[in-house]
C-alpha cells in the first residue's frame, strides 16, 4: 500500500504534466486558449482538513488553476480552505451531501469562485419526466401540453434551425 506522501507525490506530477501540457497548447494558439486545470483532493474525510489544505496549496505550486476541497463539513471549514488556499475554488453544491448547500452570493464572500449544482438539474430533469410520464398514463395526455415547451421552442432548444441551415449548405 502506498503511503500519502507518495500519493500526493503522483498527484502533483500528474498536475504538473496537465499544466505542462496546458502551457504548451497556450504557446501555440495563444494566451488563455489552453484548458483549465482543476485539482481535486477528497482527502479531507479520511486524512482532515488540515491535511486537504496542504494538498490544495501543493495543487497549486503545482499550476493547477483551481482547487477543489471534496466535503469540507460546514461554513467554518469552507472560509478556512478559502482563506488558506490561492487561486480559484471550485465549491461543489450536492444536496444531502457533507457540504451545506449556499448561494452564489455567500460563496462568492467566503472566496469561492466557481459553484457546481452537479445533481440540481438531474433531480430536477427526473422529477419533471416522472409527472410527465404520470399525466400521459393518466388518460389525460393532453394535460402535459400544460407543463411541456412549446414545439416551436423545442426546436430551437435542440438546434433544428442549425441543423437545417448546415443541410442546406450541402445540398
Amino acid at each position: 500500500m502506498m503511503s500519502n506522501t507518495s500519493l500526493l507525490s503522483q498527484a502533483v506530477k500528474r498536475i504538473k504534466v496537465a499544466c505542462d501540457s496546458r502551457d504548451s497548447y497556450s504557446s501555440i494558439y495563444g494566451a488563455g486558449a489552453g484548458p483549465l486545470i482543476l485539482a481535486r483532493t477528497d482527502a479531507r474525510s479520511p486524512l482532515g482538513l488540515a491535511e486537504a489544505i496542504r494538498r490544495c496549496n501543493a495543487f497549486r505550486d503545482a499550476g493547477a488553476d483551481i482547487t477543489f476541497l471534496e466535503a469540507p463539513r460546514d461554513r467554518e471549514e469552507m472560509r478556512r480552505y478559502c482563506k488558506e488556499v490561492g487561486g480559484w475554488k471550485l465549491a461543489n453544491m450536492i444536496e444531502g451531501g457533507e457540504t451545506p448547500v449556499l448561494g452564489r452570493e455567500e460563496l462568492a464572500e467566503m472566496g469561492y469562485t466557481v459553484a457546481a449544482y452537479p445533481l440540481s438539474l438531474l433531480g430536477a430533469s427526473i422529477k419533471a419526466i416522472r409527472s410527465s410520464i404520470e399525466t400521459v398514463s393518466s388518460d389525460s395526455p393532453e394535460e402535459i401540453f400544460s407543463t411541456a415547451m412549446d414545439f416551436e421552442d423545442l426546436k430551437v432548444a435542440v438546434g433544428f434551425g442549425a441543423m437545417d441551415e448546415f443541410e442546406k449548405r450541402y445540398q
